[in-house]
This record gives C-alpha cells, sequence and structure tokens, in this order.
C-alpha cells in the first residue's frame, strides 16, 4: 500500500499513530481545522493498515517514513513524536535532515529534556506526558518546555492540549509523581473499579449494571473533585454518622488500604526514576 499525499507544502508532523498518537492527531484535526490547517497535519507510520485508515478518517498525507515525508517536500514546522521510547535514537538520526528550526513535542515515556535536546539539539523541545483518556478528550497532560522553547510555543501546546482534556504546565522534576498519579492512576483506578463490579456481582447484579453503576460513579466523582471539592471533604460528605459509607471506609482503612495506595504511587515513581535514562542503555519508563 502506498503513501496518501495531499498538495499543501508545509505540514504538522505526526510520527507513530498508534492511541497515543492517534488521540493527539484527532484533537490536532479539531484544532488546526479551525485555522483552516487541517490539510497541513501529515502522519508518518510504517504500519500500513494505520496509515490507510488515518488517511480516509482524517484526509490527511500519510507517509511510511521521515524520508518519505521529505521526499515529497513535506517539511514540517512542528512535529508530535509519539513513538515508543526506544526507537528514539535512530529517529533522532533521521530528523537531522531537517534543517529550519522545528517545534518537537514529545510523548515518548522516560525521554527527558536533556536527552532530547542533547541528541536533537536544533529543534525547541517540549516534553509531554498525557494518559489514555487522551482518546476520549478527557485526558490528562503534563507540559514541560525545554530551554530553547519560545513563550508562544508554550502557549500553543498548553492550548492545543486543553482542547484534548486538561493540560498543565509543570516542571520535569515533578514529572514521575505526577505521572504515577496521572498516568498510572487509570490502571489503578481500573483495579479498584473491578473490585467494586466483582462486588456487585457477588450480590446479584448482573455484570453489565454493576460496570455502568461504577463507570457513572468514577465520572460523577471526577467531576465533583474538579468542582473544588477536595477528596477528603467529598468523604466526608458522603459518610453519615454511623452509616453505610462510613462503615465501609472503617473496613478499608482496617486494612490499610490507604497506606497500600502510598506505597503503590511510592513504587510507581521508584520504576519511573530507575527507567528514565539514555534510551541506548534502557527501554524508557511506561504508563
Amino acid at each position: 500500500m502506498g503513501d496518501h499525499t495531499l498538495s499543501n507544502p508545509s505540514a504538522i508532523w505526526v510520527i507513530g499513530c498508534g492511541k497515543m498518537g492517534e488521540a493527539f492527531l484527532r484533537g490536532a484535526h479539531a484544532y488546526f481545522s479551525g485555522m483552516g490547517r487541517e490539510k497541513d497535519l501529515l502522519v508518518i507510520e510504517p504500519a500500513d493498515a494505520t496509515r490507510e485508515r488515518v488517511a480516509s478518517l482524517y484526509a490527511v498525507s500519510t507517509f511510511s517514513s521521515v524520508e518519505k515525508a521529505i521526499e515529497n517536500g513535506r517539511f514540517p514546522e512542528i512535529i508530535f513524536l509519539a513513538v515508543k521510547p526506544d526507537r528514539f535514537l535512530s529517529l533522532a538520526g533521521e530528523l537531522k535532515r531537517l534543517s529550519s528550526p522545528v517545534l518537537a513535542i514529545s510523548v515518548m515515556a522516560g525521554i527527558t529534556l536533556a536527552l532530547l535536546e542533547r541528541h536533537a539539539p536544533e529543534f525547541r523541545w517540549v516534553r509531554t506526558m498525557s494518559n489514555l483518556a487522551l482518546t476520549t478528550g478527557e485526558g490528562m497532560t503534563l507540559i514541560a518546555p525545554g530551554s530553547t522553547a519560545t513563550s508562544s510555543d508554550e502557549r500553543l501546546v498548553l492550548d492545543l492540549f486543553s482542547r484534548m482534556g486538561k493540560a498543565l504546565i509543570l516542571e520535569e522534576k515533578d514529572f514521575d509523581i505526577a505521572t504515577a498519579l496521572a498516568g498510572s492512576g487509570p490502571g489503578l483506578m481500573a483495579l479498584v473499579g473491578d473490585a467494586l463490579v466483582d462486588a456487585g456481582v457477588l450480590f446479584g447484579l448482573k455484570r453489565e449494571t454493576a460496570s455502568l453503576l461504577v463507570a457513572q460513579m468514577f465520572l460523577g466523582t471526577g467531576t465533583l473533585l474538579l468542582s473544588g471539592c477536595s477528596p477528603s471533604e467529598l468523604k466526608g460528605y458522603v459518610s453519615s454518622p454511623g452509616g453505610t459509607t462510613i462503615e465501609g471506609i472503617a473496613s478499608l482503612e482496617d486494612r490499610a488500604v490507604r497506606g497500600a495506595f502510598i506505597e503503590s504511587i511510592s513504587a510507581t515513581v521508584k520504576k519511573s526514576r530507575q527507567l528514565s535514562g539514555d534510551p541506548s542503555g534502557s527501554a524508557g519508563a511506561k504508563n
């Protein structure tokens, strides 16, 4: 299967179109459509089936490699990298063919700004980390601008990711703990949700009914917390003296569940710090 090419010579590259890459493409398509620039989007993805699908869904140019895109004169002003961390070094070599200054946005887990700027110093780097909810427009994205990123770059990236959920500019030193909460958090909450669904089934509910109840409970709880209610306050609001909720909370406290969650986040942070090294010696951190 071949590449799909549109006529506009300028480009906004999306390199890698897995779940996160396509989530970004979807949000970027909506964002740049508002500027009349949706046809500037270009996807670089080696998988034939994926290129065919995104070309059909989003009417964007697609290429199988950086080399193919350059050969067709589609030079970028913005690059979004959503590839596996262990591909970064080889990709950095391919990107050296680009001569003009480029804003490069990385979503590669565990690849620090120092590594990005060391291996591709010609780019204005912005490091980001998003969670899987980006695919539904409710993501949480952390943003750390690099040393050469401009205030305009920072505003563009913040505005872009704010269209796909919440976005927060954060010092890179805080990425490990923030990623543990926002990036690994959905996995931890999915474990909690799975247990709650099983409890519902134990007491006679159909699994699909219990799943709906738990999913809507998570959604509603999130909206309450985003409205300004702290977790501690919310716990107090729903815990009547001598009531059912406080009985359940007391049972969890008796089993040290609070401490178990803190230890879980601590383990996640330690693993992230362990793996956040040079990709030539590590596969990089993974959510």
